[in-house]
Order: structure tokens, then C-alpha cells, then sequence
């Protein structure tokens, strides 16, 4: 196995000595990683390019044009489930460095110990990795020539003979048993640890960390936990190990001068309310458009919003103070709203762990507090922009989020993260009230109107999930859905233009797999077994292999192959 055991010595001073190609996948937390690494390559004079890269035929078009000189490749959250070196063919005195936080990692990038080296601590490599023996073979090449009819004297021999019987009925055992090791660790999709948290990790341990790089791997992991991509347990134990940093770096500002300290971006923790871009929106509509308290109160419905608005007159809020800018609020319910909420939640069925998450706050000088969660959320509504632009402009503008002081940059993503969360929210009240959402025995399914005015924002695969995991929460809370139907998976299907003839499809587990297993996927591997049974036309270009493009034609065969898989 090629994993780097030692970040430092293995991975960054290795390919600080050359020019490095940087791969960065269209995501929060590859992008605050890239950050971060960036200023390491600045401030040791490494020449770098660093290239945004939207699925796997980017990554090849992006490797084709930028690998002249280039002597290493990092891929940060992309490349990792792919077998990188038979895809892109580079030349022999390349090296490719895999920091991706998609599993499982393909055997191809983890055996390869010539040009292929996976930036993973010890203690993250997945137990289930198959032995190298039973998924590659080294005498493959002699076996495949003991099929001629000719034995080592040159002297023709019976073809059928014992020795080739059995040799060819060994290599037929071993073919089969590869077929069934690779399906089983194929099996199932989750992620692994924050790649923008390892690289802060090795800032920290060449001793160039500094509060901003900390901050951009908080937020790094928090897009993880907010967009589902691990559970609960998984997102405390970082919060913790970032606790201990956020708490070193706060004491710096003891022994330095006022002047300086108000100048400076500071960090703190909190028990935050979740309630998405509260401190930038009022606290109305920003619980009403939030995943927990929207379902929780199944505020689509007139009963529902019933109960919202019996909810903040219990706590003693008018519906003028909610419904006005949130920094407008008076002081005093501003001041005690996390405490009106935790005295009264038990009343109205809300869970502490679910209303309340631990989470991480940034402030500089008297500006007012921005929180880990609402970071994450505007660099991601820049990635998830409808507006025909391409990738490289996507993400200059997300990575333009995280740089500190430029206010009006970041107005504007909040603005394009407001109005995101309010199309989800309007198209999940649309697929409730239509009854769109189809049980089909094994399964959920819901599609997207294609003459939808909003179809055309959930194009973007990120988008897309984030819809679904909301559809899926507000079906199970809602009065049709029975408990049988609680414990089925989703999947969401959209439209793309006229002109391609597609469909974009996304696949999620049910409800209990997200909130106790990790969030494990099975649909990357369904989804490869219906092509395969039916032979639709898909194309499997996400790094996420739980999402694919399906020609419309080809969309009714393929929910019955679905059926058929998972029956």
C-alpha cells in the first residue's frame, strides 16, 4: 500500500521541491483546502497551478492541457475512486499525490507504489481494503500464454490437458472470488476525513498554521456535516480535535496589543441555534426555510404553520421583531434567543442534539459574528450558481467567499444562498402537495417537472442532493407517509436542457443509514448494476457515484431495472 505515513516528510516536502499541478474538485471543503495549501506553496516560493475540475472528463481535459513540466499532481477530493494512471497515461517520472475524502479509494491508486501516493493517516485506512492477492495476480501475463497449444519444448501438446485444466480452473476460482472482494468493498460510498482539516494538520505541524487556515478548515468540516456527507459522531470528533486548536490560537491574542487584536479575525465556539443565515436574514423565514424546524413543524401546511407561529409566541417573540432583519431584532430577544429556544423546545417535540449544534464563530473587530454554517453555505451557493459559467469562474468566486474583509463579496453570496434556500424549500412544498413523491416497494422516487421555472437550479448535482435529503426528511414527517415508507431510500430526478436529451439522477439511503451509519451510500454500485442489466445509457462522469446522467428515453426502463436490483 502507498499511503503516506509521515505528511510532512512523504508528501509536502516532496513535492515542494518541483512544479505541482493542484486538482481541486468543485466542492467547499476541496476548496478550502486548496486555500490553505495555496499559502504554503506562496510562502515557499513552490511553483503550482491550481486547476477547479467538475467530474472525471474534467479531470482528463484539465491533466491534458496543464502537465507540461509538471512533475507532481495533487487531486484534492476528485481522482481517488478512479484508476488514475491507466485513465490519464502520464509519463513514467510523474508522480500523483490522492488527498480525497470520497471511499472507498480504488485498488488501482492504493497499489500502485510507483506513481501513486494517498495522503491518509494510519488510523483512517478502511479495514476493508482487500489483500493485493486477491485482486491482482503477477503471474497474470504467464498465465494468459499457458493458453497456447504449444509446450516449452516448441512441441504441440493436447490442448485439454490436466496441467492446463487446471491452472485455467484456478484462474476461473480466482477471477470469481476478485469478482465478489471488489463488489463487497465497492459495496457501499461514504466519506472520509476533511481534506481541508488534513491540510491545516500539516500547516500546524511544519509550524505555519495561522487563524485563517484554521478557519478554513472549520470550515471545511462543517460543510461535511451540513450538507450530509458524515453523521453526528463523525462531525463531534473534529469539532473537538479543532476545539484544542481554536483555544491555542485565542491565546495569542492575550499577550498582543489592542490595536492589533481588534484587527484580527478572531474564533470562538458556540452552541449555535440551527437556523441557516439567521444573523443575515430574520429569524421567520430562516426557520421556516431550515431543513430540522421546517420538517419539524411541517410548516407547508397551514396546521403546521399553526404551530410555528404558537411556537415564537410562546417564547415571547412577535411575529414584526421575527420578521424584520435579524440585526434589527430588539437587543434583548436577540440577546436570549438561544436560551428561549432551549427552555421551550421540549414543548413543541424539538430535539436538543437537532435545534442546537456545536459549531464555530468568526468575528473581526465590531463586525457583527459569522458563524462556520453560514460560511459553508454561501461558498457553496457560488458553486451551485445556475448562470452559464464555467467551472473555473464558479470557483474563483467561492474561494473569493473565504477571503477575509472583502464584505461586499460575501453580501453577495449570502443574497445567492437566501434565494437557494427559499427555491428548495418552495420545490420540496411542490413535490409534497402535488403528491410527487412516488412509493415504488423497494423506494422513493420523485421527478422534477421539466417545465419547472425552478428545474433549471438543480442542475447542479450539489444542489440536487441537498434537495433530496430535504424532500426525503419532509415526506417522512409529513401525515402520508406510513412507517414502512420511513425506512426507503430516495431518488431524485431532474431535467437538464432540451438540447442534451438528459436527466440527472441522485441517489440517498434512508433516513436511519444517514443519521447512525455514517451516511453509507449503496446507490454508486446499484446504479452501475442496472446499466449493466438493461444496458440504459448513463453517464457516470460525478465524482459522487451516487449520481449520474440518464437519458430521458431511457428513464422509465431504468426505475424498473431499479426495482428489479433492489428487489
Amino acid at each position: 500500500m502507498v499511503f503516506t505515513k509521515d505528511f510532512v516528510r512523504d508528501f509536502y516536502k516532496v513535492i515542494q521541491k518541483d512544479r505541482v499541478l493542484v486538482l481541486v474538485n468543485h466542492d467547499v471543503d476541496a476548496i478550502c483546502a486548496a486555500k490553505i495549501i495555496q499559502c504554503l506553496f506562496t510562502w515557499d516560493n513552490v511553483v503550482h497551478s491550481i486547476v477547479p475540475v467538475d467530474g472525471k472528463e474534467e479531470i482528463e481535459a484539465a491533466f491534458m492541457e496543464h502537465v507540461e513540466g509538471v512533475k507532481y499532481v495533487l487531486f484534492l477530493n476528485c481522482g481517488g475512486c478512479l484508476d488514475l494512471v491507466d485513465i490519464l497515461q502520464p509519463d513514467p517520472e510523474i508522480v500523483f499525490f490522492i488527498l480525497d475524502s470520497h471511499r472507498p479509494i480504488s485498488v488501482e491508486n492504493i497499489y500502485n507504489a510507483v506513481q501513486t501516493r494517498i495522503v491518509l493517516r494510519q488510523e483512517e485506512v478502511d479495514q476493508d481494503i482487500p489483500d493485493y492477492e486477491d485482486v491482482f495476480r503477477d503471474d497474470e501475463s504467464e498465465s494468459e500464454g499457458d493458453d497456447s497449444d504449444v509446450d516449452e519444448d516448441g512441441r504441440k501438446r493436447q490442448r485439454f490437458d490436466a496441467k492446463y485444466l487446471e491452472k485455467r480452473q484456478e484462474r476461473r476460482a480466482w477471477n470469481d472470488n476478485r469478482i465478489e472482494v471488489l463488489s463487497k468493498y465497492m459495496s457501499t460510498c461514504h466519506t472520509g476525513a476533511s481534506s481541508a482539516l488534513t491540510m491545516y494538520t500539516i500547516a500546524f505541524t511544519m509550524s505555519e498554521d495561522t487563524v485563517e487556515m484554521l478557519w478554513w478548515a472549520i470550515i471545511g468540516v462543517t460543510s461535511q456535516f451540513i450538507f450530509t456527507r458524515v453523521d453526528h459522531d463523525h462531525y463531534f470528533d473534529n469539532v473537538v480535535a479543532l476545539q484544542d486548536h481554536v483555544s491555542r490560537v485565542s491565546k495569542r491574542y492575550d499577550d498582543i496589543d489592542v490595536e492589533y487584536s481588534m484587527s484580527s479575525l478572531r474564533l470562538s465556539f458556540e452552541n449555535d441555534i440551527v437556523a441557516d443565515l439567521y444573523r443575515h436574514w430574520n429569524l421567520y423565514d430562516s426557520l421556516g426555510h431550515s431543513l430540522y424546524t421546517a420538517t419539524q413543524f411541517k410548516i407547508w401546511s397551514l396546521k403546521g404553520k399553526s404551530r410555528f407561529h404558537e411556537f415564537l409566541a410562546v417564547m415571547g417573540l412577535p411575529l414584526t421583531q421575527c420578521k424584520q432583519k435579524f440585526s434589527s431584532m430588539e437587543p434583548a430577544l436577540r440577546n436570549n434567543l438561544k436560551s428561549l429556544i432551549g427552555d421551550h423546545s421540549d414543548k413543541f417535540n424539538l430535539d436538543q442534539n437537532n435545534i442546537f449544534i456545536p459549531t464555530f464563530v468568526a468575528s473581526m473587530g465590531y463586525r457583527s459574528k459569522i458563524s462556520a454554517v453560514d460560511y459553508a453555505l454561501v461558498c457553496a451557493a457560488m458553486l451551485e450558481n445556475c448562470c452559464e459559467i464555467d467551472t473555473m469562474e464558479k470557483f474563483h468566486r467561492a474561494s473569493d467567499v473565504l477571503n477575509r474583509g472583502d464584505q461586499a463579496v460575501f453580501d453577495r453570496g449570502v443574497s445567492q444562498a437566501i434565494k437557494i434556500q427559499s427555491i428548495i424549500m418552495s420545490q420540496v412544498q411542490f413535490l409534497l402537495s402535488t403528491n410527487a413523491i412516488t412509493p415504488a416497494h423497494y423506494f422513493l422516487y420523485a421527478i422534477i417537472s421539466e417545465g419547472s421555472p425552478e428545474s433549471i437550479y438543480f442542475r447542479s448535482p450539489i444542489l440536487l442532493e441537498r434537495l433530496a435529503h430535504f424532500t426525503l426528511e419532509a415526506f417522512i414527517a409529513s401525515d402520508k407517509c406510513s412507517a414502512k415508507r420511513k425506512e426507503l431510500p430516495l431518488i431524485l430526478i431532474c431535467p437538464l436542457s432540451l438540447k442534451s436529451g438528459k436527466s440527472i439522477v441522485v441517489g440517498i439511503p434512508p433516513i436511519d443509514t444517514i443519521k447512525s451509519d455514517n451516511c453509507r451510500n449503496i446507490f454508486g454500485e446499484v446504479f452501475k448494476q442496472v446499466r449493466q442489466n438493461i444496458q440504459c445509457r448513463t453517464n457516470h462522469n460525478s465524482f459522487d457515484s451516487h449520481v449520474i446522467e440518464l437519458m430521458r428515453e431511457d428513464q422509465e426502463r431504468f426505475l424498473e431495472g431499479l426495482l428489479d436490483v433492489l428487489s
